[in-house]
């Protein structure tokens, strides 16, 4: 079966309240050359029913309704495996997450800029009853290794949540996470010759 270029999946449990918004969001982006997938994680309130909706309203979504419950990280780990297979890059999204009209394109601009990155992140504002918190990548993180080859070593190395939500490239982007934890960033070897960063991310 053909890849999708892009596949977006919805990890969805009892999101009644944000999961068309969320899903509309995605439907009103740029970029239109991806496949979205519901995740839909036995539900006890109307998500399946929004979900079904919305994939009868607009072909690029698909639902897909689980026979089991997992819990949050069972089914994170379940939905990322769906996106590796479906898509040539695949990105998760949380059923409360809205994103400016940009968000794939650009995001997807970056890795075919630089086919040796397998992820690529952008900044994130963090609503809360406080007000709005700006969040932007690390670049101490982000470009450890290039950093490390010039002898530079950061004391301290800060991966966010909201990495975990950025678009990945299947081929090898997917083995950034194991069991749900960031892993490869943290070799304590420097590349070899022609590796690069595992991180790419947005200005």
């Amino acid at each position: 079966m053909t890849k999708a270029k892009l596949a977006v999946v919805f990890p969805v449990y009892n999101g009644e309240a944000t999961l068309e918004k969320s899903l509309q969001c995605i439907a009103d982006q740029d970029y239109d050359d991806f496949e979205a997938f519901i995740v839909e994680n036995c539900s006890t309130d109307r998500s399946r029913e929004i979900a079904r909706q919305f994939c009868a309203r607009d072909s690029r979504f698909h639902l897909i309704e689980c026979e089991d419950h997992r819990d949050a990280h069972g089914n994170l780990l379940r939905s990322l495996e769906i996106g590796r297979d479906k898509g040539e890059f695949f990105c998760l999204r949380p059923c409360d997450d809205l994103s400016t009209s940009d968000y794939l394109s650009r995001l997807l601009a970056a890795l075919d800029a630089d086919p040796s990155k397998y992820l690529a992140v952008g900044s994130t504002d963090r609503i809360g009853l406080k007000g709005t918190t700006e969040l932007r990548p690390d670049h101490a993180t982000v470009n450890f290794y290039s950093n490390l080859q010039k002898g530079s070593v950061a004391k301290t190395l800060y991966f966010p949540s909201e990495w975990f939500y950025g678009i990945y490239r299947s081929d090898g982007g997917a083995d950034l996470v194991h069991g749900g934890q960031w892993y490869p960033v943290l070799a304590p070897q420097p590349p070899e010759s022609g590796q690069s960063d595992a991180a790419s991310a947005m200005p």
